[in-house]
């Protein structure tokens, strides 16, 4: 942040030119629906797979179905990012744990557990991931 004398020339330069740096931080994307691939599916037609960035935090609303193990289920559109792999579990409504790994290429992937290699057809992820980026 810049210091700023209001008793000096010109000062309002500076809180304006730092008001401005403080409205870029705040940037919100708002909720962006990702183009799902390989079979997943949305959960229902309210209940997306999106994604939205406020600031340097981006969160990621998983809600699908048509679920297969290692496989990359969507892909991150600009400006949305991991920064380094982002992993995080999630659980399908059976109970089942499985893991997301979002990879530098912006790529989602949807990993079996050891305990727990395949899903039943009815099977679906939710869960709301976030990281900072």
């Amino acid at each position: 942040m810049t210091q700023i004398d209001h008793g000096s020339a010109n000062w309002d330069v500076a809180l304006n030119n730092e008001l401005e740096k403080l409205d870029t931080a705040t940037t919100d994307t708002g909720w962006v629906p990702l183009t799902l691939i390989n079979g997943f599916v949305n959960q229902t037609d309210q209940n997306k797979t999106m994604v939205r960035k406020v600031g340097n935090i981006t969160f990621l609303k998983i809600a699908m179905t048509g679920i297969t193990t290692n496989t990359v289920c969507a892909t991150l559109p600009d400006p949305f990012k991991a920064g380094a792999v982002g992993q995080f579990l999630v659980r399908t409504n059976g109970g089942n744990s499985f893991g997301i790994t979002i990879g530098t290429d912006r790529s989602i992937l949807v990993e079996s557990s050891a305990t727990h290699p395949t899903v039943a057809k009815d099977d679906y992820l939710n869960g709301l991931l976030i990281w900072v980026a």
